[in-house]
């Protein structure tokens, strides 16, 4: 179901706030033609 593999990508961007990376990163993946959902994004501080 899930995976614990780690892997690193490289974004031209900086980004600032958590939500705004992870719609980034989904966003390369899915251009590099695996598949990304964003299930859930919870933060706690």
């Amino acid at each position: 179901m899930f995976s614990k593999d780690r892997f690193v990508i490289e974004l031209d961007d900086r980004y600032f706030n958590q939500k705004d990376l992870i719609n980034a990163a989904c966003e390369y993946l899915n251009n590099q033609g695996k598949k990304c959902e964003i299930v859930d994004i919870y933060f706690t501080y």
